[in-house]
């Protein structure tokens, strides 16, 4: 039946106030949007009796269930007038993508998207750090998982001042209490099970810190070298290691690339290694976490071995140079002696059960305190692992571009952008993300412990943020099944009301 132009143009204006009539009055139990959920626009296509709805960031934001997606649908139908009642529907986000792709894999009855699976792909490698000196050898459990996980906010730099992220609350700061949970247990734990940790931040609280480089004179300790055969160690031509002489850090200091990296051939017999060695020269005795950096080249070896001498005895890791080069490689926390001794040192030895190159740059002992100098008002005058990760990653050789988003206008905004920017520079170009550039470290999993308190006029004091990115639906899962959990259970154990707020970015 053919209607008149003017009846038509009404009708359709009458299916357009009844969809917008479904927003006005839809909810979601748990979930509270930053505005209103409404339909940005509406296409109804008669010939095709189709109608498109185009809904607003608020609606698009919430954790979607086919329950709940098939709800929506069968709601906007029951209110459409005819002749619309019988016309498709199609529910987009507000950029466009099909509502149906935000529900999580494991959700679905049907149609899962293999795109988000990792399938049959896994890193089958030497790990990029193995403590072979543990009583006892892990042969499942994490074993040779690499897991990038960081705890949340940190100190940082606005208006003309450091200050912190988050508020005093309840005798503690949460800047801080975050960061007391992952370093000192959760990493612990983890890499007892064989993980391989990873993390933007600083995961040692010592305050003092002590380089020894190729590169750098025996001020803060001793590098040495020995030959064995034809294993002997030259140095590159390029400026490719770490170097660094200012005290102070501005945007525009290189760290990884300015200084010098030496290599040797690996030699498969121990009579013929060549080895380097760092001996500190520490201030205090005390607990150090050790790093250690390299270049990582074609022909690098899986094996490198490295020794921490120290108070408790020696310590031996094999570590894969094939990745991760121009970066900090933690390998442990170690109690050291004061002064300057060869009980306090780490040796590298060429010898590797494969042909190729091993690589030697800095050695780094302890978090030491922040540098960063912003606008020339100073440091921050905390140890670096209380400072947010935007500068802990340039310390770790992450490029300008990355950790310095903003041009110094928002260090907050900074820091939020340079977790992942690190993360996706690390582990490019591996397993789990080969067509990106990077340095190849098979990061599997990647987990913030992320805490938003506070005690507003309203007397709330607690609330859970979710964010995802609205370009990867695949982490509504986190919205779907974990943050409801958490809300669940937190409120049982703390005896507080906990409020959700959604956010999409």
């Amino acid at each position: 039946m053919c209607l008149p132009f003017v009846a038509a143009a009404q009708t359709a204006e009458e299916a357009e106030t009844a969809i917008g009539g479904f927003f006005q009055s839809y909810a979601v139990a748990g979930y509270a949007p930053h505005g209103s959920m409404k339909a940005d626009s509406v296409r109804i296509d008669g010939e095709a009796r189709r109608i498109d709805i185009y809904c607003n960031e608020p609606f698009s934001s919430q954790p979607f269930t086919p329950e709940r997606l098939e709800a929506v649908y069968k709601g906007i139908a029951s209110r459409l007038p005819e002749p619309f009642a019988k016309h498709s529907l199609q529910l987009y986000s507000h950029k466009g993508v099909p509502m149906e792709v935000f529900v999580p894999n494991m959700l679905r009855k049907r149609g899962r998207d293999e795109a988000r699976r990792y399938g049959d792909k896994d890193f089958r490698d030497n790990p990029w750090v193995e403590n072979i000196s543990r009583p006892y050898k892990i042969s499942a459990g994490l074993q040779g998982r690499h897991l990038f996980i960081w705890p949340s906010h940190g100190r940082y730099f606005k208006d003309g001042e450091w200050r912190w992220q988050r508020p005093r609350l309840y005798c503690t700061r949460e800047d801080l209490l975050s960061r007391s949970i992952v370093i000192p247990y959760l990493f612990p734990m983890l890499e007892n099970a064989g993980a391989v940790i990873g993390c933007p931040v600083e995961r040692d609280f010592q305050s003092a810190e002590v380089i020894v480089d190729n590169d750098g004179g025996n001020r803060r300790g001793v590098y040495a070298e020995t030959n064995g055969g034809a294993a002997a160690w030259h140095s590159f031509p390029d400026s490719v290691g770490f170097g660094f002489s200012s005290g102070l850090l501005t945007d525009s200091t290189r760290l990884f690339g300015g200084g010098t990296v030496r290599y040797a051939e690996a030699a498969n017999h121990l009579s013929n290694e060549a080895t380097a060695m760092w001996i500190p020269r520490f201030g205090k005795t005390g607990r150090y976490a050790v790093y250690v950096s390299y270049l990582s080249l074609a022909n690098s070896i899986p094996d490198a071995l490295y020794t921490v001498c120290h108070k408790g005895g020696r310590t031996q890791f094999r570590v894969n140079q094939r990745m991760g080069g121009g970066t900090w490689v933690y390998l442990g926390t170690f109690e050291f002696d004061e002064g300057l001794n060869q009980n306090n040192c780490v040796i590298l030895s060429s010898y590797s059960e494969h042909k190729g190159t091993v690589t030697a740059d800095a050695v780094r002992f302890g978090g030491g305190m922040g540098q960063a100098d912003r606008e020339g008002l100073g440091t921050s005058g905390v140890a670096r692992a209380f400072e947010a990760a935007r500068y802990y990653t340039q310390w770790a050789g992450l490029a300008d571009t990355l950790f310095n988003t903003e041009q110094g206008a928002s260090d907050y905004r900074d820091d939020l952008r340079t977790r992942s920017h690190y993360l996706n520079t690390l582990t490019g170009g591996s397993t789990f993300l080969p067509d990106t550039l990077g340095r190849g470290v098979p990061f599997e999993l990647s987990l913030a412990l992320h805490t938003d308190a506070g005690i507003p006029a309203s007397g709330a004091t607690a609330t859970f943020t979710a964010l995802w990115a609205s370009a990867l639906p695949s982490t509504r899962l986190w919205i779907a099944y974990i943050n409801p959990a958490c809300r669940v259970m937190l409120p049982t154990i703390w005896q507080m009301p906990c409020f959700p707020v959604w956010c999409a970015i």
